[in-house]
């Protein structure tokens, strides 16, 4: 998918276009990686297909759990593609609002359904996302696969899975023309999304610890950032992909309507997030597959496409 981009890269004229600039090329970085080992949806069904480790599912799993949450993922992805076939540039540029939020949990159900393949029923998002980015990270499916630990002020930070792990700085600015911009890309992704939730662990003890008398604190203790970084789980892109979720849904939302530059750019930031969102889904399908074979996700997508009346994204790359 080229990127199409009318304005040069770095003199953004204000803060809305600095946030949607960063999250369109952070999406953009992220296709740029999963092209180059899968350049298209049928080499990226046929690879995993042949590397993926097959195991034989445990009895007594909820397979109709399962099949719920596939047709979740399906049923938003589906309205996704639907709207970037038909959707005007002045709808598309308003739907940025919500790209994220749909490509999010299209991916968070499909990721639960495979967990749900391993009999692994996590007890709440967080730890849902804690157990998708574990066991992501035994599998060799670049770039999903990367992580990212430490505490990133301290400068103690580390990455696991990159193919470049010495890498330098980058602009979230920068547009992802080669493989090497676009690794430091997720790597910058996954390494501020490391320090946000941070924040956002030191502002809760803030709010759990008030000071003598019930006064809120202003600030934390001496290496209490540390100490509740020290605790924090390795980050990946589904925590990144949270983190979009968040920012448009509760903090910037006009920056994802206004920063657009225009409607090229708002166009290329919604393909982005369909396209995210139909190779991840295709990852855990094959996942899935991996524990009940390929027949079973086919013939659940299938049923899908049979429900909708007409072939679907799922069903397509199923047949």
């Amino acid at each position: 998918m080229p990127l199409i981009v009318t304005r040069a890269e770095y003199p953004v004229t204000s803060q809305e276009e600095k946030v949607f600039t960063t999250y369109r090329n952070y999406a953009a970085a992220f296709l740029v990686l999963i092209e180059h080992g899968y350049p298209t949806v049928g080499e990226q069904k046929e690879t995993l297909e042949r590397v993926l480790d097959r195991s034989t599912a445990q009895p007594g799993l909820d397979v109709g759990k399962i099949c719920q949450l596939l047709t979740g993922a399906w049923s938003t992805e589906l309205l996704m593609t639907q709207f970037q076939q038909e959707g005007s540039e002045v709808a598309i540029k308003y739907a940025n609002v919500w790209s994220p939020v749909q490509s999010y949990y299209a991916i968070y159900l499909a990721g639960t359904a495979w967990l749900e393949s391993l009999g692994i029923s996590p007890r709440d998002h967080r730890a849902t996302l804690n157990a998708l980015t574990n066991r992501l990270a035994e599998v060799t499916c670049y770039p999903w696969n990367v992580t990212c630990a430490g505490i990133p002020r301290a400068s103690d930070i580390s990455f696991v899975g990159l193919a470049h792990p010495n890498f330098g700085s980058v602009s979230n600015l920068a547009i992802p023309r080669d493989f090497e911009t676009a690794e430091m890309l997720l790597a910058k992704a996954l390494k501020t999304t490391r320090d946000g939730l941070i924040d956002e662990r030191g502002e809760r003890w803030k709010k759990e610890h008030p000071l003598r008398g019930g006064r809120k604190r202003t600030n934390l203790p001496s290496g209490k950032r540390d100490e509740l970084a020290s605790r924090l789980k390795p980050t990946s892109i589904l925590h990144f992909l949270q983190r979009a979720r968040l920012r448009t849904n509760y903090k910037e939302a006009d920056a994802f309507v206004t920063g657009s530059i225009d409607m090229p750019n708002a166009r290329h930031f919604y393909e982005a997030q369909v396209s995210l969102t139909t190779r991840t889904l295709l990852l855990f399908e094959a996942l899935i597959g991996s524990r009940f074979g390929a027949a079973f996700v086919q013939s659940a997508a299938t049923r899908f496409s049979s429900d909708v009346g007409s072939s679907t994204p799922s069903s397509e790359r199923w047949s």
